[in-house]
């Protein structure tokens, strides 16, 4: 993955610790912003889909999100259909984690 590349192409670059999580959204403490404007909170899609008859649709590109980890997020597009993907981001662990539409 070509960080570089991702950044020039993001509308948005934030930093940001989750601080919610339920089966369908995520929801970020924004910490730092390097590029766009962006709310002290963000959620988004986890990426799981209610399929409307008690099943959830889920895929191989849906990433677990974990409380209290810290994440970068590159999104790019508009507000109501932005689509983003981050890393896990600590000095030892960095983890690729999908595409999801901003909620």
């Amino acid at each position: 993955m070509e960080f570089n590349n991702e950044l020039k192409r993001a509308s948005v670059v934030f930093s940001g610790e989750v601080t919610q999580l339920d089966t369908f959204t995520v929801v970020f403490r924004v910490e730092k912003v390097w590029k766009g404007e962006m709310a002290e909170e963000m959620s988004m899609s986890t990426g799981a889909i209610d399929n409307g008859n008690g099943t959830i649709t889920t895929s191989d590109c849906d990433y677990n999100f974990n409380v209290g980890k810290n994440y970068l997020v590159y999104a790019s597009g508009s507000s109501k259909t932005m689509q983003t993907f981050c890393v896990q981001w600590d000095k030892t662990n960095r983890h690729f984690c999908g595409t999801y539409k901003v909620s």
